[in-house]
């Protein structure tokens, strides 16, 4: 087999700005009591910020045909929260909601070095166990999560040579941008979208997203390119060996599917090793 089917893309400069690891599981109550003591024991952990943000909505990869249209259900009550605990130094992130748990690394300042994917799981791992843990003390019910999502957001700056004239598809491939005329000047903006289903033993296991955009990055005043890409589906089984297994492989497809999608003139740009 080809080394390159063999061990996974490197790249020594990577233009990854963000990497969330999430898990969705059935809702259960959490009260303002929950979330305060939740609160207290991620303090103790670095943990020392906190702010409330509108909930995630559900996310579940389905596939075959459709199934006719959704249901709608309004429920009355106060509506669910989403609360952020954010580490001293602004880097992580922990998201908890009534029926997820994410863990975000973010890149803050231009010291900030991507800590690769294994430290990131790890440190995931540990929260979901210390999450599992207090959900149990607290008597809420076991948790069962229903889908992993894993998730790369990527700020492609571009050498000052290559920001005249820049399309989109210079960054890539799944972007076009050969008019066959030649009549259109460069586009004010662009967007490509893409989703790929992977299989695990024969059958569908989940899907990956890719979105690229152009955009500008108003802290420097420049053009970049954003690259978002998710890996989302079933764990492999219901318990957290089961959302780990399903992080290796999200992040496995992530990783194939940038080196896949990008130009090779950016892999020389973010030195690309294997």
């Amino acid at each position: 087999m080809p080394d390159n089917l063999t061990k996974l893309p490197e790249f020594k400069n990577p233009p990854v700005t963000e990497v969330a690891l999430s898990v969705q599981f059935e809702p259960r109550e959490l009260s303002p009591e929950n979330f305060v003591s939740l609160a207290l024991r991620l303090h103790e952990l670095g943990y020392v910020r906190i702010e409330q943000h509108p909930p995630l909505q559900p996310a579940i990869e389905r596939f075959g045909p459709p199934r006719g249209p959704s249901r709608v259900v309004v429920e009355l009550g106060s509506p669910a929260t989403r609360h952020w605990f954010i580490s001293q130094d602004d880097t992580r992130l922990v998201q908890v909601q009534p029926d997820r748990l994410v863990l975000n690394w973010r890149k803050t300042g231009e010291g900030d070095k991507y800590p690769r994917f294994e430290q990131i799981n790890r440190e995931f791992a540990e929260n979901l166990s210390r999450f599992s843990a207090f959900v149990t003390d607290k008597e809420l019910g076991e948790l069962v999560p229903n889908q992993v999502e894993v998730t790369y957001v990527n700020h492609v700056r571009l050498a000052d040579e290559m920001t005249s004239g820049l399309h989109l598809a210079d960054v890539v491939g799944i972007a076009g941008s050969n008019y066959a005329d030649g009549f259109l000047p460069l586009a004010e903006d662009e967007r490509a979208v893409a989703r790929y289903v992977f299989e695990r033993d024969g059958k569908p296991a989940g899907r990956l997203h890719i979105n690229a955009h152009t955009a500008i990055d108003l802290e420097h005043g420049q053009p970049i390119v954003v690259i978002n890409l998710t890996a989302r589906g079933s764990p492999i089984s219901e318990d957290i060996a089961g959302v780990l297994g399903f992080m290796e492989m999200g992040r496995e497809w992530i990783v194939r599917g940038f080196a896949d999608v990008t130009t090779r003139d950016m892999h020389k740009m973010w030195e690309r090793v294997t």
